[in-house]
């Protein structure tokens, strides 16, 4: 893939990733010692959720 080629994934599909990253990033908290970096990693996953449901109330 090149830097100049569009993306082209549908929204259910982008939906899929974003949990996916919301996923992620909410193991990584748990298991994270530091309270800044959890807190972080938590604001992530919720920035990635957010995402998800957005884009489920599209038409």
């Amino acid at each position: 893939m090149y830097a100049d080629d569009p993306i082209t994934w549908c929204s259910q599909e982008r939906i899929a990733r974003y949990r996916e990253q919301a996923d992620t990033f909410h193991e990584m908290a748990q298991s994270e010692v530091r309270p800044f970096a959890r807190n972080l990693l938590m604001r992530l996953a919720g920035e990635f959720d957010c995402l998800a449901g957005g884009l489920q109330e599209l038409p």
